[in-house]
């Protein structure tokens, strides 16, 4: 996943910015399904739950970026084993992910001047870019 910046062109990779949602997300998914099977299949088996998501967070990613994310949705998650040194896990599923990507200086600097005068730094604002 990449990120344009439309005022410069700067072109941001958001890979290693988004490790820390996907850790959560991953963690989120581990405990709901591990509530119903704390075990693993019999070789040749498997198992499925319904995972349903409702999380979000907030986190600085390096110098550059502040991240909100949420994931709502519910998904499939299967265990199975192949052999016995041959455990894997899967999921299905198209929970609603969104995405708010902030440049962390300027949202510090409009966080300021909010404290000052909200009203000023809420006419700061102008109008508002997407970045896409």
């Amino acid at each position: 996943m990449s990120l344009k910046d439309p005022r410069d062109g700067t072109e941001y990779n958001l890979y290693e910015h988004l490790r820390p949602a996907r850790k959560v997300l991953v963690k989120e998914i581990q405990n709901q399904h591990y509530n119903i099977y704390n075990y693993w299949p019999e070789e040749g088996e498997s198992q499925e739950s319904n995972v349903e998501l409702y999380i979000n967070s907030a986190y600085k990613s390096g110098n550059n970026f502040y991240i909100i994310w949420s994931c709502i949705g519910w998904i499939k998650v299967k265990d199975y084993v192949l052999t016995s040194n041959n455990y894997n896990a899967s999921f299905e599923g198209k929970p609603d992910i969104k995405l708010v990507i902030f440049n962390y200086e300027k949202l510090q600097a409009l966080e300021t001047s909010a404290n000052k005068d909200y009203e000023k730094a809420l006419e700061s604002l102008g109008s508002v870019k997407s970045l896409e």
